[in-house]
Order: structure tokens, then sequence, then C-alpha cells
């Protein structure tokens, strides 16, 4: 009974700090729109000292300690003024659904992978909307493949070079020669087509009336050179397997980790079999081109698992993708795809991703290749948009918009206040039995609870016994008072 009067409270609690929270969250996204994932989609481009000074100075404690672990999807239903005034397009209910990822900054000596919140003590929690978080990841790791694709075609180039000058390393120097001859390989070529593109169109018509002659000829000669070519080719690899077998690239640092980048960044296509699902374009709800029965719509997005951590694909009723009706419908026969089988599991992962720089080269964004700190993209671009508690850090210095309210609030949602619908448990039975991560409430009397509870304990009893010593006085005092008057009365007529 006790601790179903503490859930309750607690519920009760973290619904009315909802709406501070999510203004936090809302004047987050707004104070830094400029500066949100705009600056990892700039490839190329070099960071001016003043934007990495002012990166540096989001923090006031320094980040690159500590590792960001994803801890919890959770969806939150709740009460919006807009909504209620109709100021939300197509709301009809003032209550509001949106979905939270919930995150922690653990120190990075600390980050246990296994876990769920990753630590248990000097911790900074975070929490930012879904499709923020989704962005952000799927930037993080697109530019991490790109970083790494593009970092080993250079240095694979230079470890071929060097090997053919008889050198036995590649330096900074050897990376910077490779991608000059790059930059210019890219600049003739960016030229050529414009030249091509320059031509007459009365020249261009003469070429391709002359090629379309010339084809039928070309073609059979072309037949031939390919089987020569292949031929060709066939001699080659099997040479320069010959002679990568007689040299020694233990030498080259990165030799192991990039040789077979073609292989790792190769884009994965579609084999008439099997079409790559790319989870991304359902971050944001979509309309189905599906009608039941009825003539309802379906819409498909993602949605947050049972278990309160994982990422699926899902089909819903509504456009906001909040009514979830996967039980109703299945989400491959409706779509026409396999979208039960989309992997989402590196928005979900388990890992520690560190805000610090990783040592090797072929680890970072390019934008952390080029710039001159050593913080780490993806915690910034979290880091900037989210609601932010920092009480739990070790650090003193904690972050200026930390407050109790939205402290409590996100450890609420952390701890299991809600469940799937983002609805607030009032059922204890229920919250011990959800499939997410929650924790045990807390029953614990504090000492000023106690020491109260004794004071009114000790009042009630004393009240209570000097009620009863007042009652027993007026009613001995009445039975007094009736017998003195009798008394009186019957002497009175004998007389």
């Amino acid at each position: 009974g006790t601790a179903a009067i503490f859930l309750l409270a607690a519920a009760i609690g973290c619904d009315a700090r909802y709406n501070f929270a999510q203004k936090e969250i809302q004047k987050a996204q707004k104070n830094r729109a400029q500066r949100n994932l705009h600056a990892s989609l700039i490839a190329n481009s070099r960071r001016l000292s003043e934007d990495e000074e002012e990166e540096q100075a989001q923090f006031s404690f320094d980040v690159t300690g500590y590792s960001l672990k994803y801890s919890r999807c959770q969806m939150v239903e709740q009460y919006n003024d807009e909504a209620a005034a109709g100021g939300e397009d197509g709301q009809s209910s003032p209550m509001v659904k949106k979905r939270f990822a919930v995150l922690r900054l653990c120190p990075t000596s600390s980050c246990d992978a296994s876990k769920q919140v990753g630590c248990a003590s000097g911790y900074g929690q975070y929490m930012v909307e879904m499709d923020t978080y989704l962005q952000a990841m799927q930037q993080y790791r697109e530019d991490l493949k790109e970083g790494y694709c593009n970092y080993c075609e250079d240095y694979m180039q230079a470890v071929y070079e060097a090997v053919e000058n008889g050198e036995d390393e590649v330096d900074e120097d050897d990376m910077d020669r490779v991608r000059r001859k790059r930059r210019l390989e890219g600049e003739d070529e960016d030229e050529m087509e414009d030249e091509e593109e320059g031509e007459d169109e009365d020249e261009m018509d003469e070429e391709e009336d002359r090629e379309e002659e010339e084809n039928e000829e070309e073609d059979e000669e072309e037949e031939d050179m390919e089987e020569e070519e292949d031929e060709e080719v066939e001699e080659e690899e099997e040479e320069e397997v010959e002679e990568n077998a007689a040299v020694d690239y233990s030498t080259f640092d990165y030799y192991s980790a990039c040789v077979n980048y073609q292989n790792d960044c190769a884009e994965e296509e579609a084999d008439g079999y099997y079409e790559p699902i790319n989870v991304e374009e359902y971050f944001e709800c979509g309309e189905l081109d599906y009608e039941d029965n009825y003539g309802n719509k379906l819409y498909v997005g993602v949605r947050c698992a049972n278990d309160a951590f994982s990422l699926k694909l899902g089909v819903f009723s509504d456009e906001f993708c909040t009514e979830y009706v996967g039980h109703q419908y299945n989400i491959d026969t409706v779509s026409g795809l396999s979208l039960s089988t989309a992997d989402m599991s590196v928005y979900y992962t388990e890992e520690c991703i560190s805000c610090q720089e990783s040592s090797n080269p072929y680890r970072n964004v390019e934008e952390d290749q080029e710039d001159d700190d050593d913080i780490a993209e993806i915690c910034v671009n979290i880091y900037n948009d989210a609601a932010k508690c920092e009480d739990n850090m070790f650090t003193s210095n904690s972050y200026g918009d930390s407050d109790d309210t939205s402290c409590t609030f996100i450890q609420n949602v952390l701890k299991g206040s809600y469940n799937e619908k983002g609805q607030i448990y009032l059922d204890l039975q229920e919250y011990y039995s959800q499939a997410g991560y929650h924790e045990e409430q807390d029953s614990e009397v504090t000492g000023t609870q106690t020491f109260f509870l004794v004071v009114f304990i000790v009042g009630s009893v004393a009240l209570l016994g000097y009620a009863t010593m007042l009652h027993n006085k007026i009613t001995k005092s009445g039975k007094n008072s009736g017998t003195e008057g009798l008394y009186a009365k019957e002497g009175g007529e004998t007389a």
C-alpha cells in the first residue's frame, strides 16, 4: 500500500514536470538551431578556430572523459495547451504523444556496455526527441563510414607508393601528398566535364551521328578487348598477390584496418531477390499505399519496443505514428516490403560511444579529423538539443540549465513510470510486470518525514488525552450540578 502511494505520487510529480522538460528541449533546439546537425552535413570544410573554442565552451566540464550511452526509448502522453486550443495541426485531442530517447554521459572508465543505463554514479542524464536522436545517429554512422572509406583509400594509395619507393612506413606528409593529388585529379575531371558541357549543340549532334556509325564496328572490337583485359587483370592480380606476399606490411600502422576497405565501403545493391531497406526513410511518419476494408489509411514509422530499449518499424493508424495497430495488421503485408526484418540495432546500440576523438584517424568523422579539438561531434550534436540533468556528476561545475524539476522528470521516465502507450502507471502490479527497465519505487522514509510523523503521533495522543480529560470533567460536572438541583427542589416542596 505504501509503495503504491509513492508510485502514484512519483507519477503525478513527473506528469507535472513534463511541460517544463518539454520546454527545455524546445528551448535548446531553438537556441542552437544554427549549430544543430547542419554542421555535420558540411563535408570537407574546416572549422574556424573561434567555432572550435565555442564548441569546447558549450561544456562546463571535460566531456572527453565521458562516453555516451543510449538508455531508453519512451513514449510520453501529456496535455498540451496548443493542441487543446486547436494549434496543433490535425490534433483533435488535447493530449499529445511524443517519443523520447534518454541517454547518459558516463565516465569512460566506468561505462559498462552490458548495463542498460551504463553506470551508477558520476553521470549526466539527457533526454531528446526521438526524431532528433535518430537523425543525429544516422548522420554519425554515415560520416563515420565516409571518414573511414576516404582515409583508408588515401592511406592504401600512400602505402603502395611507399612500397614502390622502398619505404616501410607512411607519415602525414605522404598522406597530404596523396590528398593533394586526388584533389587535382578531381579538379581535372570537373574541368573536362565543363568543357564537354560547353560544346555547341551542332557539334554534339555530328559527333553522335558519327558515333552511331562507328558503334557497330566498335562493339565487336570491344568484346575482343574485354576478353583480353580480363586475362590481363587475372595475370596482374596473380602477380600482385605474389608481390604482396613478399612485402612485409606489418610496419604500416593501419594496413590491417584498411586493407579490405573496398569490401567494407561497397554500396549494398539489390540483386533481384533482395532489396536493401533504408530505415532512415521511415524516421518520419509516412503514409502507406494501402487502405483496409473500411477505407482507413495506415502509416509506418519508428516505435519503441516492449522492452523500452529496442527500436522497430511499426504500423500506425494516425499520421503522427502514435496509435500503434501492428497487432491488427501485418507490416510486411500492408507495406509490400520485409519491414519486420529491418535492422535498427545501430540506433539502439549497447556500446559506450566515447566523447573523445579516437587516436586512430580512420575511426573519426572527417570533421573530427580536421578540427583542432578532441571532442567527438556526436556528443556535441546530442548535447546541444537535449534537456539536461547533471546533478549526479562528480564535477561541481554542472551545466547551468540543470534543474531539480527536469532531473526528476528525466529520472522518472528512465526508471519506467510510463507505459508503452505513454501513460503513467497507476497500478503497482502493472508497473513491476513491465518488460522494460524499471526500478524499485522509493519507499524509504526520510529523517524529516520521521520527525514530523513522530510529532504528529505524539500531538495526536496528547490531544486525545486532553479531549478525554475534558470529556470526563464536563460529564462529572454535569452530574454534580443535576444532583444538587434535585435536592434543592425536593427540599422546597417539603417545606
